[in-house]
């Protein structure tokens, strides 16, 4: 009997399992199929990678190579590091207000469809939506940043250090955005990797949380969507754990090289290193008339901080005892100190993908313009702009449209205009191009929305010009000719007509001679008839 209920119990278990199966197979055929990448982004054998808590984490960035977040930001208070990092936080703060007209920096809202005009009602939206944007909606409330602009600034800054940009998505209990604040980049973790993603070798992106982290405790946990993770460097490295990569890794060395040089420099400024020269004193003194005249000399003429001591010795005159000057150390020019703090200098910029010129550093004759090789500061001004400012935009500008400006509304996104804003005196340069090459005077004013004027459409060239006078001139001459040849013709009609006239004329009304023939005839006919009487 228990045998037999065994078997119902077995059964009816498998049932249970059987229907679940059926149920997330029927799931899985109405989704499309559970399809997912065959290669991995975790590394099951790097044990290091999952034995760290969410219950406690250290400092070390996670995505360097044993860097801690303090570290990097020491490296970046190095003076030329924060120069270039104080350089495109200023760049970048040009475009964090509404552009104004199109000769200057800012952003715009509008539709991402460019197909189509905005309706009246998306125009007000979008004032709504920039309106709110310059106060971070009401992240300002909450002591973050106080508008758009010094949000910006944070996160750049962060991201320029850390390569690692964080800021919270604020929501109301019915899930909208209703603001945003920066969020301390160095306090921010991804979550621990889970057992089922080490055995799976796939990392849950969608699904993976952040945490908050203060003197090596979690003290806040974050959805996917509730908090920016952004990264401006990302790599393929399955080491790196989807963190970023910050300039300063790579700058480990040079930086360390900027401040042991400066170091070695202030150092000659300061306690000195080396004597600048050695006393000899012939004289056969006692030993303590020596010493009693060595502390004389030294109370008296030694160097701030007792800077550069001058060595004292004491000769034997009769046993002509000679000292010789021996340098002691090579001076700056000789150790290439300047030519060494320029190379450094340079490494660090091309790093950070930004000119020497935009911090003020024109090194030898490179701010003379060449005659077919080298360029003026301006021209290499703008072209680090091309090859490190503008690709900075662009991560920021897709940040804010990913987190913020698609969450509020899809139809929108932000656009940072004035990139290659030309000035009012460049742009009115291109208009009398374009009016003297192939647009009218009326073309350039509808551009401006200005009304047309008479005798506006025209292209001031002076080819076309001739070319449109001679053939006016020609349609003239032609229509001129067509009018004689019409003269002409009514003229000879006209004569025509005359004579068709007169002719009628002279059948219907006979003139008086032809009356005085018919009288003529008549009295002969009746002078004939009365002879024959």
């Amino acid at each position: 009997m228990s045998h037999i209920k065994s078997t119902i119990h077995q059964l009816a278990e498998l049932a249970d399992i059987s229907e679940e199966l059926l149920q997330k197979a029927l799931r899985t055929a109405e989704a499309g199929g559970n399809v997912e990448p065959s290669a991995y982004d975790l590394d099951p054998s790097n044990y290091s990678a999952y034995t760290s808590s969410d219950s406690y984490r250290g400092s070390e960035h996670e995505g360097t190579s044993q860097l801690d977040y303090d570290i990097l930001t020491y490296m970046s208070r190095v003076p030329v590091v924060s120069s270039i990092i104080q350089t495109r936080i200023n760049q970048i703060a040009e475009f964090c207000i509404p552009q104004e007209d199109q000769f200057k920096a800012g952003y715009v809202i509008r539709l991402r469809d460019k197909t189509r005009e905005p309706t009246d009602e998306e125009r007000k939206e979008i004032q709504t939506l920039s309106a709110w944007l310059e106060t971070c909606g009401e992240g300002y409330k909450f002591g973050g940043a106080w508008d758009f602009e010094s949000f910006v600034r944070m996160i750049v800054r962060d991201s320029l250090i850390y390569d690692q940009a964080c800021f919270e998505i604020i929501k109301n209990r019915g899930g909208a955005i209703i603001g945003f604040i920066p969020v301390d980049a160095t306090t921010i973790r991804r979550a621990s990797v889970t057992e089922e993603e080490k055995n799976s070798g796939h990392r849950d992106w969608v699904d993976s949380a952040f945490i908050q982290v203060i003197n090596g405790k979690r003290v806040a946990t974050f959805d996917n969507d509730k908090l920016a993770f952004c990264i401006r460097r990302p790599r393929t490295s399955i080491v790196s754990r989807g963190y970023g990569f910050p300039e300063l890794e790579e700058l480990v060395k040079v930086v360390t090289h900027l401040v042991n040089a400066e170091t070695y420099n202030a150092s000659n400024f300061t306690n000195g290193i080396h004597a600048n020269s050695i006393l000899a004193i012939k004289s056969k003194m006692n030993p303590q008339l020596f010493r009693a005249f060595k502390r004389e000399f030294y109370a008296n003429l030694s160097g701030p901080a007792q800077a550069k001591r001058t060595p004292i010795i004491q000769l034997d005159p009769e046993s002509q005892e000679e000292i010789e000057s021996v340098n002691l150390g090579a001076t700056a020019e000789e150790m290439g100190y300047k030519d060494w703090l320029g190379y450094l200098t340079k490494v660090a910029c091309s790093v950070y993908q930004i000119d020497p010129a935009e911090l003020g550093f024109v090194f030898g004759t490179e701010g003379q313009t060449g005659a077919l090789t080298q360029q003026g500061p301006g021209a290499r001004i703008q072209a680090s702009k091309d090859k490190g400012l503008y690709p900075l935009l662009r991560s920021v500008q897709n940040w804010i449209n990913r987190h913020i400006i698609h969450q509020v509304n899809e139809k929108y996104e932000l656009r940072f205009m004035g990139l290659d804003a030309d000035t009012e005196k460049d742009a009115l340069a291109s208009d009398i191009q374009r009016v003297s090459n192939y647009m009218t005077i009326n073309e350039i004013r509808a551009k401006h929305s200005l009304d047309k004027i008479d005798g506006g459409d025209v292209i001031l060239n002076q080819a076309y010009i001739t070319a449109l006078g001679m053939s006016q001139q020609q349609a003239q001459e032609q229509g001129q000719g067509q009018q004689d040849e019409e003269d002409q013709s009514e003229d000879y009609g006209q004569e025509e007509g005359q004579e068709e006239g007169s002719e009628t004329q002279d059948q219907e009304n006979p003139s008086q001679e032809d009356n005085e023939g018919e009288e003529v005839n008549k009295s002969l006919s009746s002078y004939k008839f009365s002879i024959e009487i």
